[in-house]
């Protein structure tokens, strides 16, 4: 016979249940139905509303019809974010502001790229693509130059193409791709280094119209890397 769940009725366990009924109600809820949902007797789920609300944790809506979080979940949430965000983030933000066009960060592995920030508000068209083919992108051409096999890749180019790829890369000291993944989209892409060895690549894509303008951000682009690759190195 399966045992009845647990019904939370006193101390941490309900707070904790009201707490994230509130968080679910985006537009709050009432102590009423937070009897009916958390399932524990009424007069203890008005206690805890009321401490929760006198320490912070929850508030009352403008309207008085029910509650929200409070001040004092949104600064631990804020905190967990602060923790969960990586320390290069702010400089891949930074380039973004500096230079108004979509900057992505991308780590190398034997097998492939994988994404590590995303410009959120300029997001990557079709990662499918990206991804499939090392010769779609900049960072791709990036990782061609800096590994010897095939990896993990879908598709792979050819050996001429390969060698047109590193020998570009090799004279450039920066990979650049010209409407492999869409035709109105280019890409410029840096490696990031660390202890000299290439890691990952730092891209920046723009209109196709724009890549040669784009250009200029290679400098930034370059202090970038080298800011990142040092936070990594610490």
């Amino acid at each position: 016979m399966t045992p009845e769940p647990s019904i939370p009725e006193k101390g941490l366990e309900l707070a904790l249940a009201i707490l994230e009924h509130v968080a679910r109600c985006r537009d709050g809820v009432t102590a009423s139905e937070l009897v009916k949902r958390v399932g524990a007797p009424r007069a203890s789920v008005y206690r805890a509303v009321g401490t929760l609300t006198r320490e912070g944790y929850l508030v009352r809506r403008p309207d008085l019809t029910g509650f929200l979080l409070g001040r004092r979940v949104l600064e631990l949430a804020s905190i967990v974010e602060a923790h969960r965000r990586s320390p290069v983030e702010p400089i891949v933000d930074d380039l973004r502001r500096e230079t108004g066009e979509a900057v992505h960060l991308f780590a190398f592995t034997d097998d492939g790229m994988e994404l590590v920030a995303e410009d959120a508000s300029i997001p990557i068209a079709d990662s499918d693509a990206l991804f499939r083919n090392p010769e779609s992108s900049a960072a791709g051409h990036l990782w061609l130059a800096s590994h010897d096999g095939p990896g993990g890749w879908p598709e792979v180019p050819s050996a001429p193409v390969r060698e047109q790829v590193v020998a570009a890369v090799s004279v450039r000291g920066h990979a650049e791709q010209f409407g492999s993944v869409l035709p109105a989209v280019g890409c410029i892409a840096v490696p990031v280094m660390t202890n000299g060895r290439e890691i990952g690549a730092l891209a920046l894509a723009t209109g196709l119209g724009r890549v040669s303008t784009a250009a200029r951000h290679l400098v930034l682009l370059r202090e970038g890397a080298a800011a990142i690759g040092a936070v990594l190195d610490a």
